[in-house]
């Protein structure tokens, strides 16, 4: 979700939330494709532990570029 939640019309922030909404769908569609039988359910745990550990490095990232950045 975006620091604004919709709440202003600046470009950046728009393109941020078009670009999330974009984002979302694809995701939606990838994981449809791929957990559409039950066999492929089993490897839904480890997506989901590999995912969070790479959201977790995004996240560290961006916090280290934002202390870099300064005021």
């Amino acid at each position: 979700m975006s620091v604004c939640a919709g709440v202003c019309t600046s470009t950046p922030c728009f393109l941020s939330e078009k670009a999330e909404k974009l984002a979302r769908g694809a995701a939606l569609k990838w994981a449809s494709g791929v957990f559409y039988r039950p066999d492929k359910l089993e490897g839904l745990g480890h997506y989901r532990s590999r995912e969070a550990q790479r959201n977790s490095s995004i996240q560290s990232r961006l916090k280290v570029g934002a202390r870099c950045r300064g005021p």
